[in-house]
């Protein structure tokens, strides 16, 4: 019997206009969306190629030139393209994120700007918010008339008149009904995926399609949990026009209202550090760091040995090794430069490490408004997958928080290369006697300066950022389910 029902409803969609209205949609959208971001994608991936080119010259020029252009200068770093994003968007519009590393400000990432211009000003629909928007009403459109629909025709008592049980009335309804309304997502995404796997610029690994999957995996259970609400709604309400009113109001609610104001609920009831207040507390914590670091340091040297006024190479005599009585010479010029560099050194790998814990407080302080928000947003089917989403496509808070913790790694290990080569400059200098001061830095200091390499979480870290989500909506298809059971139970079918 539960054959023969489901049969009869996917017979009975198969033939309506909402079915053909799905398939139009499904196909119409993911390939006019998934045209756009490729195009965007080719942009930023011409762009990268261009930038690391640059890049490669530019760490050659640093192996030759005077570390401390290391230092203050820095080196840029570029992320690869994702090419992910051409399905889903994530939290950040562009793609790929950059970042100017040195030694004396914190690592702080920058937009790539690479994103074509058709992109910014119609932004293209990507995978979650099509799911999230036109599935979700399509799933409204599908159930919203399941039981009241049946009952408004009279074919519902008919068929309740062979003594068919109610379960299995409403389970052959659901199935039926989801079946055929996930059918063309399900086609539309596989011929999506056909096209990606056509372009030779977006090479995804195994395991990204992997994630790819999960993604259309939690897509399902998200249309699951809005057509089991849909089955439940048609089956406390008497027709189906109250059945399709109240449903829109509960979309407009889940769907739009409470995952944009939930970041905002979030802030009112908790307060995070301000971002203003705490680039000044930085400034003054850097400034006291140097003044104890290096200035106090280089003040008590220069009393110690007679480096009078802030001109101090005035009184070196650059031609000679040893000093004349009050006169100094190029060894003691040499030997104050290199406990200078000392100095500094250590205010600079001071200043990064305080850089970082700096940040690390700024992020735990922000961590509670944050996660507070997203359990608001969670009442959301919607925010559920929204999250999930964008932590598999490496385009969430996850994947950003990764990237700049390695960001800071960098930050230490590029110094360190820089502040090596200046210690050696200094012993060199002080071993040979020598009153040259052209410094070969590529002989005498082999090496470029290290380049950055991005590692990506491991699969375990996205099993734990997405399974609460996951298990979140599977709750709700669930519950919604059984709610429309013990409804339908009770309906009143006359």
């Amino acid at each position: 019997m539960l054959t023969e029902l489901i049969r009869k409803e996917i017979l009975e969609h198969l033939m309506s206009l909402r079915f053909a209205i799905a398939c139009v949609l499904c196909f119409v959208v993911i390939l006019c969306s998934l045209f756009v971001r490729l195009q965007d994608y080719d942009a930023a991936m011409k762009d990268y190629h261009e930038n690391s080119a640059r890049l490669k010259k530019q760490l050659a020029d640093l192996e030759k030139g005077h570390p401390w252009s290391i230092i203050w200068g820095g080196v840029e770093v570029i992320q690869r393209p994702n090419p992910l994003k051409v399905f889903v968007r994530g939290v950040d519009p562009g793609n790929g994120m950059a970042a100017r590393v040195n030694g004396f400000q914190p690592a702080r990432l920058h937009r790539n700007e690479s994103l074509n211009r058709l992109v910014q000003l119609f932004p293209a629909m990507d995978m979650v918010s099509f799911v999230g928007v036109i599935m979700s009403l399509l799933a409204i459109v599908f159930g919203y008339d399941a039981v009241c629909g049946e009952k408004e025709r009279g074919t519902l008592r008919l068929m309740l008149s062979y003594s068919v049980p109610r379960d299995t009335v409403l389970l052959g309804k659901w199935i039926g009904g989801y079946v055929t309304l996930v059918l063309p997502f399900i086609l539309a995404i596989l011929a999506g995926a056909a096209v990606v796997m056509t372009q030779a610029d977006v090479a995804l690994t195994v395991e990204q399609w992997h994630r790819f999957a999960a993604i259309a995996g939690l897509a399902l259970l998200f249309i699951a949990a809005v057509y089991s609400m849909a089955v439940w709604v048609s089956s406390v309400t008497p027709r189906s026009s109250t059945s399709i009113m109240v449903l829109v109001t509960i979309w407009l609610i889940a769907i739009l209202a409470v995952p944009n104001l939930s970041p905002y609920l979030a802030q009112a009831w908790r307060e995070g550090e301000n971002p203003v207040e705490a680039q000044k507390a930085q400034l003054a914590v850097l400034w006291d760091l140097w003044q104890r670091e290096v200035d106090a340091p280089m003040k008590e040297y220069d009393r110690q040995h007679g480096f009078v006024g802030e001109h101090w190479w005035e009184n070196v005599d650059w031609n000679v090794w040893e000093g004349d009585g009050e006169k100094k010479g190029l060894k003691d010029g040499y030997e104050r430069s290199a406990f200078e560099d000392q100095c500094e050194t250590r205010a600079h790998r001071l200043s990064i490490e305080m850089f970082r814990k700096l940040d690390e407080k700024s992020v735990r302080s922000l961590d509670p408004q944050i996660e507070l928000g997203r359990w608001i947003s969670r009442v959301s089917p919607f925010s559920c997958f929204a999250l999930a989403a964008t932590e598999l496509t490496d385009t969430g808070v996850l994947q950003k928080r990764q990237f700049l913790n390695q960001l800071h790694d960098y930050q230490l290990k590029l110094c360190d290369f820089a502040f090596a080569r200046v210690a050696k400059r200094d012993q060199v200098r002080l071993e040979r006697q020598s009153t040259d001061r052209n410094f070969d830095w590529a002989k005498e200091t082999p090496g470029a300066p290290p380049a950055f390499v991005y590692t990506p979480p491991a699969g375990s870290e996205y099993a734990k950022a997405v399974l609460l989500d996951a298990g979140i909506l599977t709750g709700m298809a669930l519950v919604f389910l059984m709610l429309s059971y013990v409804s339908f139970l009770r309906y009143d079918v006359r």
